[in-house]
């Protein structure tokens, strides 16, 4: 598998532990625990999927506003994100679909799952 993922989650556990299957797969992952800073990366280079968690603290811009930055910049409007939330099962599927997220994943997935949607992503869009 190749490709470019940008892993926001600040959660060290959580993101250390899929980062490093998605590397094993082959994917090229830019791991960072903050939205504004995953903004600023998106102006050095655009990843082949944004995987983005929700859930920030409360000190950080939040995943929903990060998506909502993302839709209104033309060159980072494309770019699939896929969300990861503790509360994937009521998270607003009308609210995502609006804005434009891939998928919806739940942090209790195995890794090897989410490094398969990942893929499927990445091969469906291109990235």
């Amino acid at each position: 598998m190749r490709g470019y993922v940008l892993f926001v989650e600040d959660d060290d556990f959580i993101r250390q532990t899929y980062a490093e299957d998605l590397r094993k797969a082959g994917l090229i992952v830019q791991e960072e625990t903050s939205t504004s800073h995953a903004l600023d990366v998106l102006s050095r280079g655009l990843p082949g999927v944004i995987l983005l968690n929700l859930e920030m603290p409360a000190n950080h811009i939040s995943g929903i506003e990060m998506l909502v930055r993302l839709r209104n910049v033309p060159e980072w409007a494309h770019i699939p994100v896929v969300v990861m939330s503790k509360l994937s099962d009521v998270v607003n599927p009308d609210v995502m679909a609006r804005l434009n997220v891939s998928t919806v994943l739940s942090k209790t997935l195995r890794s090897d799952e989410v490094v398969r949607l990942i893929g499927d992503v990445l091969q469906r869009e291109g990235g």
